[in-house]
Order: structure tokens, then sequence, then C-alpha cells
């Protein structure tokens, strides 16, 4: 691996040197020891040869010949790139580092495995130079299936033209389309204003996985305006060994830091029921798919540990999370399965039969 000093003689500053050139968006590419896949996504952003568009990538820490394909890229397009090693610090940390070198107007991620599609940058520019006050865009993702090589949507394409059908001249907000929340959360699906990121403090959390999860959210309550761009995506490659869909046991418990933290942004921020009832779905959706997918080890702790933060849930927040079980086609497969995920429904039906008879008992007693 080279030095620091070297890659730090090779960084190349972003400057602005007339509003004609100053740089639109930036794309932040976070690389970890993905050697077989970085030049293709590399590939498919230099190819759009638009001086309006910067890449930043941060190589963090990886052990294989990641580094070496990211130096000979950026030697090519010095202009375009801006490269820098840094220790193994994870995705959060590495997407901070790239959000503080960026000073074009908007911004963006891709994960080092994952490429764009043809033709979505020009079009991410153009809808960026027509509307630059917008705070986020909505852009299409794909996933690339490794195990049969097959490409599908991931975003529901025709909910996110319903959606945004109703906008006002492509412009909607948040607190009124609250179907907004239900989406996937994934930083890299969206593009956002850079000085609306600043003016709201924002960073990733470090140290913790699923990252993604809590700026969809906090992002979303705080954006002003959003649009959709239709012809923009990129494609998402999943079943690569070490991604995060391969969870060791060390990260079960985020999902539940990830829940609690939601949940107490919502109540300081007087989240409606009918808005909360999102962060329900997204958490508990996303723990009966890591439970289907992960190892019984990991499975045992993940669900351990959500039923024990489930127990100390407000009569209100049980309510809405019982909707969402009840409600739930994956919660009925686990039933019908007899997986040990299903614990998690059986469990919340006890707690809040016990929370309401204590209640009862309660207010016999205050008589």
């Amino acid at each position: 691996m080279m030095s620091r000093e070297r890659f730090e003689r090779r960084e190349i500053p972003l400057t602005r040197n007339s509003e004609r050139d100053e740089a639109l968006l930036t794309v932040i590419v976070p690389v970890y020891n993905v050697e077989n896949y970085i030049e293709e996504c590399l590939a498919s952003l230099v190819k759009q040869e638009n001086t309006r568009l910067k890449i930043i990538v941060i190589n963090d820490g990886s052990q294989d010949a990641s580094g070496e394909l990211c130096t000979r890229y950026q030697r090519c397009y010095p202009q375009m790139i801006t490269y820098i090693e840094q220790t193994n610090s994870g995705l959060g940390a590495a997407r901070n580092v790239g959000l503080r070198k960026t000073i074009s107007r908007y911004v963006t991620f891709l994960d080092g495995d994952d490429w764009y599609l043809d033709g979505a940058i020009d079009q991410a520019l153009k809808a960026i130079e027509a509307h630059s006050d917008c705070d986020i865009f909505f852009i299409l993702p794909q996933i690339y299936y490794m195990s049969d090589e097959t490409i599908h949507p991931w975003y529901d394409a025709d909910k996110l033209r319903r959606i945004f059908s109703t906008q006002d001249k492509g412009l909607i907000h948040a607190q009124t389309h609250k179907e907004l929340f239900s989406l996937q959360p994934s930083c890299c699906a969206r593009i956002f204003r850079t000085q609306f990121l600043r003016e709201k403090s924002f960073s990733f959390q470090e140290n913790i996985a699923w990252e993604d999860i809590i700026p969809h959210f906090y992002l979303l309550d705080m954006a002003q305006s959003c649009r959709f761009i239709e012809n923009a995506g990129f494609v998402y490659r999943r079943g690569r060994p070490g991604q995060i869909t391969n969870m060791p046991e060390s990260d079960a418990s985020d999902l539940c830091l990830i829940y609690q933290d939601l949940l107490c942004y919502a109540k300081e921020h007087e989240w409606p029921s009918e808005k909360r009832i999102f962060i329900h779905q997204r958490m508990l959706d996303y723990t009966f798919w890591r439970c289907r997918l992960s190892s019984p080890v990991v499975r045992k702790k993940l669900v351990t540990e959500m039923h024990r933060l489930l127990q100390q849930f407000d009569m209100e927040q049980q309510k809405e999370a019982m909707s969402v079980l009840k409600s739930s086609k994956q919660c009925k497969l686990f039933k019908l399965l007899k997986s040990p995920a299903y614990f998690l429904v059986d469990g919340l039906y006890s707690i809040s039969v016990k929370f309401k008879n204590a209640q009862k008992g309660n207010r016999v007693c205050n008589r």
C-alpha cells in the first residue's frame, strides 16, 4: 500500500474558477476491498466526461488492490477525481470525510461495488441546473443479484410516479406526502443540496451498521422540497462477500439502537401516529428480513434484543408496532414456518396484555 505522504501529494483540491465551471454535483465513493468491482464503478462515472461533476474517492484502509486501481483512475482524470486514503474507519466515517471535502452545490453517494446507469449523471445535472433550490432529489435504483446475474427494480417506479404526480411543478414536501418515509432508506438513491446538509449540521453516525436508516427519516423530516428524477439511477450489487447484508453478530444490536433513536426523535418532534408508523414498518421489516438471512446465532441475538426493546415501549408505541406486525406478510410467513422470529409477535402480544392489565390495576387503585 502506498504511503500516506505519497497519496497526499496526489490529492487534487476542487476549485471554482467561474460560475460556468462551478461543480454542480459531487459523487462520494467509499472504497473497501472491492478490487473486482471498483473499475466498473469509476468507469460509469468518468465516462460522463462532464466538467461539472466531481468524484471524491475515499479508500477506507483496503487490503487488496483497490487503492492502486483508484490511483490509476485519479491520474487519468486529475481534474475530476480527488483520491483520499485513511485507516479503516467504516462507511459512515468515510462518507463524512467526503462531505467535508465537498464544495459542489449537490452531493450524492455511490458504494465502490455499484455503478451508475448510462446517462444518469447527465439527467441529474440537468435537473440540478433547472431546480437548484430543491433539498433532495430522488433517483431510481436497481438491484443486481450476483447469484443469478440479473438486474431488477429496487424502488417501485409506479409508486414514485404516483407520489410525485400531485407535486406542484415537480416539487413536493415530505410532511404532506408521508409516503416518502415508506421508501427503502438509501443515501445513494438521493441527491442532496450540500448547503441543506450543512445547515442541518448533518453527518453520518460512525462505528455503526445500517448508517442509511437514520438519515432517511431525519433528512426527509427536515427537507422543505423534494423532486424525482425518473431517468437517473444506479445499480446496487447484492450478494457480494463482506456486504452489510452478510451481518455479523456484533451488528445485530445496531438495529435496535437505531429503532430506539428514531422513536425518540419522533417523540421529541411530536410526530403523529400515522407518521411514526413508517418507523415501525421499516425497522420490523428489517428485523424479519435479517432473521431470514442470518445464521442461527445472529438470529437469536437479533430477536432477543428486539424483544427486549419492544418490552420498553409505551402503550402507544406497542399499539403501532402491533398494527404493523398483524398486517405484515412476512410476519404471517414466519408463523407458517414456525420461525423463531415469530417470537416477536407472540411476545409483543403478551407484553401488550400485561401492560393493559397493569394500567387497569392502576386506575382501580387510584379511584
